[in-house]
């Protein structure tokens, strides 16, 4: 039977390699500015509110999977995001200033995929000290 480090470091390179590798195989792009507007948001079409939403790019991702999502507004300070059922193209009326709130439509951010290696190299710690004893 393997030791317990072995099991250790096996599950330490299963995390590393696979689940790590996973992770960095997409990437966050923002997209043209025209999508999105400061101190600003879209009002009176509201179909869904998330929060606890820390970043942008979650309340975007969360936009991307309701096919309903036009666009999205977002307020980092009390971490909300609010989901819309149009856009500020056909509603330009509904957008409201407001300097809490950001508003996105729903291409501002994309995930595209990244292509590159990754290349992990397991190296073991280097032998330090005496040794006591020849066990």
């Amino acid at each position: 039977m393997p030791s317990k480090q072995f099991q250790a470091a096996s599950v330490a390179f299963f995390l590393v390699f696979f689940v790590g590798a996973r992770a960095a195989e997409f990437i966050w792009i923002r997209n043209a500015p025209v999508y999105e507007f400061e101190a600003r948001r879209l009002q009176g079409h509201l179909i869904a509110k998330y929060e606890n939403v820390y970043t942008v790019t979650q309340c975007a991702r969360r936009c991307q999977l309701l096919d309903a999502c036009k666009s999205y507004n977002f307020q980092s300070d009390m971490r909300v995001c609010q989901i819309n059922s149009v856009s500020h193209v056909t509603n330009s009326g509904d957008v409201i200033a407001d300097d809490h709130w950001q508003y996105y439509e729903r291409n501002a951010f994309t995930i595209d995929k990244v292509n590159f290696l990754l290349t992990i190299v397991i190296m073991p710690p280097p032998l330090i000290g005496v040794c006591l004893s020849n066990v």
